[in-house]
C-alpha cells in the first residue's frame, strides 16, 4: 500500500474505535478527514472494493494480537445484508474478547433464512486451519445451527460447543417413550436461574 492507502486504512480504524460501528455512514462521521460525510464516504468505499485487505491476512493479525497461550470461546451467527440490489446472507465466526465478538472469517452465501450443514462445517474447517483444534474452548451458536450433521462433525473433531434450543423443541429421557417440550422441561425455572441436566435427553 502507498502512503494515502495506509492513512485511509488507519482511519477507517480509528473510527471504528470510536463508533463501536462498521457502519460506512457512521466511520465518515468519526474519519479523521476536513471532507464533507458523502466524500468520505466514496473513499472509503474505493478502499474497500480495492480488496486491499485480505480476510485470512486480517484474521491473522487479530489472532496474533491476542494473548498467545490463551483457549477461545468462538461464536456463529449469521445476518442477511443487502449491498445495491443483491441480497446476501453473511455466515460469520469470532472469537470472544472483552465482550464482543471478532470475526475471523466469514462467507457471503445467497439470501436465505438458514445455512446448511455443508457451509457450517467449511467455515469451521477454515477456523480450526487458522487456529487449531487445541486452542478452542468451545463454540456458542444460535438456534438455527441445531443441524444434527454439523453437531456430530463437531463432536468428531472434538470442538465442545453450547448451542441455543427452540422453547416448542419436543425432547424427551433416554428409556421413556413419550416426549415434552423444552418449556415444560423448564417451567419451574425462575427469569436468570439456571439447571443442568445429567441425564441423556433425545431431541
Amino acid at each position: 500500500m502507498n502512503l494515502s492507502l495506509k492513512k485511509c486504512l488507519i482511519s477507517i480504524l480509528q473510527a471504528m474505535i470510536v463508533s463501536w460501528s462498521v457502519n460506512i455512514l457512521k466511520l465518515a462521521s468519526e474519519f479523521a478527514s476536513s471532507a464533507d460525510v458523502a466524500s468520505v464516504v466514496r473513499r472509503i468505499e474505493r478502499f474497500l472494493y480495492r480488496g486491499l485487505v485480505k480476510q485470512h491476512e486480517a484474521a491473522r493479525s487479530i489472532i496474533d494480537a491476542l494473548p498467545e497461550n490463551g483457549r477461545f470461546i468462538l461464536t456463529m451467527d449469521g445476518t442477511s445484508w443487502q449491498l445495491g440490489k443483491f441480497k446476501y446472507y453473511v455466515l460469520a465466526v469470532g472469537i470472544c474478547f472483552n465482550g464482543i465478538s471478532l470475526p475471523i472469517c466469514f462467507t457471503f452465501l445467497p439470501a436465505h433464512d438458514i445455512t446448511s450443514f455443508v457451509e457450517e462445517i467449511g467455515i469451521m474447517e477454515r477456523v480450526v486451519s487458522l487456529i487449531g483444534h487445541g486452542r478452542i474452548e468451545c463454540l456458542l451458536a444460535d438456534r438455527e445451527f441445531g443441524n444434527s450433521n454439523f453437531i456430530k462433525w463437531l463432536q468428531i473433531s472434538h470442538i465442545r460447543y453450547c448451542l441455543r434450543l427452540r422453547e416448542n423443541l419436543f425432547m424427551r429421557k433416554e428409556g421413556q417413550k413419550k416426549g415434552r417440550k423444552l418449556r415444560e422441561v423448564l417451567s419451574s425455572l425462575k427469569l436468570g436461574e439456571s439447571v443442568v441436566l445429567h441425564d441423556v435427553w433425545l431431541m
